[in-house]
């Protein structure tokens, strides 16, 4: 069952699956990567990203999510 999920998943774009997913009344949202996360443009608008020092990397990188505004 498992196998056969995952391939009818792969087979149709995220958008379209979420949608028919939707339509059958079948609880659902998009996980995002990290990627996705990052680039997504209500966290860069809302600056939820916090970038600190850190002693191993050079210049800090994201570190978390800012949960105050």
């Amino acid at each position: 069952m498992e196998t056969a999920l995952r391939d009818g998943f792969r087979r149709l774009p995220r958008a379209r699956l979420l949608e028919r997913l939707v339509a059958l009344g079948v609880p659902s949202a998009a996980v995002n990567s990290y990627e996705g996360v990052m680039a997504d443009p209500q966290v860069c608008a809302r600056n939820l990203v916090q970038s600190l020092p850190h002693p191993a990397t050079a210049g800090g990188g994201p570190s978390g999510f800012s949960l105050h505004r």
